[in-house]
């Protein structure tokens, strides 16, 4: 008897971000698999993870933790993923991006495509009398800066509700 998966994600889609993922390179995870390495079984690794994504079964494996050295002094941890959760992290982002970013208010620039800190730094400073500043240490306490811009508008409230009522992947 043959039962539907629960998610609606296609192979197509699979396949979509693993183009993706291979033309933005990276290094190997913990598993120490590079992308040649996965390209060698290429079909059924991504019907794996294909099968994986859409029985609602895949469970993203560790990060290899790399340390890297920081201009002022000192290191922090860069987590890799693998060659496969990249790939699964980057099917979710084709399939959640479009669904959240009109939602967004355009001088929003947290982990938006095309947007950078730098943008958010000039854009608030013409925005001085409604845009705060806050200085705060990182939550690693390794000695770096992160900057938070405070928007004094609803828009925030308002999208956090919705991002938390919005399903990602579609089911069935």
């Amino acid at each position: 008897m043959s039962q539907a998966k629960p998610y609606v994600i296609s192979k197509w889609q699979v396949w979509r971000a693993f183009e993706l993922v291979k033309a933005n390179a990276g290094a190997a995870g913990i598993d120490k698999q590079t992308i040649a390495d996965y390209e060698e079984n290429l079909q059924d690794n991504l019907y794996k993870l294909w099968n994986r994504l859409s029985s609602g079964c895949y469970f993203p494996p560790a990060v290899k933790a790399v340390a890297i050295p920081k201009k002022p002094g000192g290191e922090r941890i860069l987590g890799i993923p693998t060659v496969s959760d990249r790939i699964a992290q980057m099917v979710v982002k084709l399939e959640f991006e479009p669904e959240v970013e009109p939602h967004f208010l355009p001088d929003s620039y947290g982990y938006r495509p095309c947007k950078s800190a730098l943008d958010a730094i000039g854009v608030t400073i013409g925005y001085s009398n409604i845009v705060k500043m806050a200085v705060v240490k990182d939550t690693m306490k390794i000695g770096s800066l992160t900057f938070l811009a405070i928007h004094l508008d609803v828009g925030y409230v308002r999208i956090a509700n919705e991002i938390v009522c919005l399903s990602v992947l579609r089911r069935r």
